[in-house]
């Protein structure tokens, strides 16, 4: 009992030894904390969410923008916020100019986002006296030269298709409904049998079985205690 003791009081300053001795040799674990802050305003992004590349390592900024997770050199780690240009840190290289103790496992930065300008298309805005005007307008209003199947087969096109999946980034959302999706296909196309057709002649068939059997039964007797 008196070992067991000794082992508590032993074990919390060892853990402390461990941390200020700095990241282990195994792996470089660092903690890095900071801001996330719009680089225009000066004031803090709330809610920014940050993620370590190619791994499943997130967080969340708080509502003062401030943030903490965990990193190891060669982490990429990537700053998103909605209306924000997404901006990107490398652990490795940001430390090489840190300016402050490099051997301490808690790292902090402070990152900036910039604000995402978006160009909308010239909109022009006609007045129109009633409901009627406005229809006529619509009605008069000149139609692409080509035709719409004709657009919705180029933009189906396999070799076009093909591309953009080759070429875009796939997000882990749009990965994790992909796979949510082939799921529930395999799921329905293996436990779903394909339904015949059921024609006019069979349907009556059943229906006066059905009526047949109904009036065949019959009715039961719920008096169990009769007098």
């Amino acid at each position: 009992m008196k070992i067991f003791i000794k082992l508590l009081w032993i074990l919390p300053f060892s853990y402390s030894l461990v941390f200020a001795q700095g990241p282990t040799k195994n792996k470089d674990i660092y903690q890095l904390s900071g801001l996330v802050v719009n680089k225009k305003s000066g004031e803090p992004i709330p809610f920014a969410q940050i993620l370590v590349k190619n791994t499943r390592r997130v967080a969340l900024a708080n509502e003062t923008g401030f943030f903490s997770l965990p990193v190891v050199l060669g982490d990429t780690i990537i700053f998103h916020s909605i209306g924000f240009i997404d901006a990107k840190l490398i652990f490795s290289d940001y430390l090489k100019s840190y300016g402050g103790d490099k051997k301490n496992p808690y790292i902090y930065v402070i990152e900036y986002l910039v604000e995402d300008t978006i160009t909308l298309p010239n909109v022009t805005i006609r007045p129109f006296q009633n409901a009627e005007e406005m229809k006529t307008a619509i009605l008069n209003m000149p139609l692409p030269s080509e035709r719409l199947d004709q657009i919705s087969q180029n933009n189906l096109d396999p070799a076009l298709l093909k591309y953009f999946m080759k070429n875009m980034d796939v997000d882990d959302k749009e990965r994790s409904r992909a796979v949510t999706q082939l799921y529930q296909y395999q799921y329905q196309r293996q436990r779903l049998a394909p339904m015949a057709p059921l024609d006019p002649l069979t349907l009556a068939r059943l229906v006066n079985h059905l009526v047949q059997e109904s009036k065949s039964k019959k009715p039961k007797n719920y008096d169990y205690w009769p007098d």
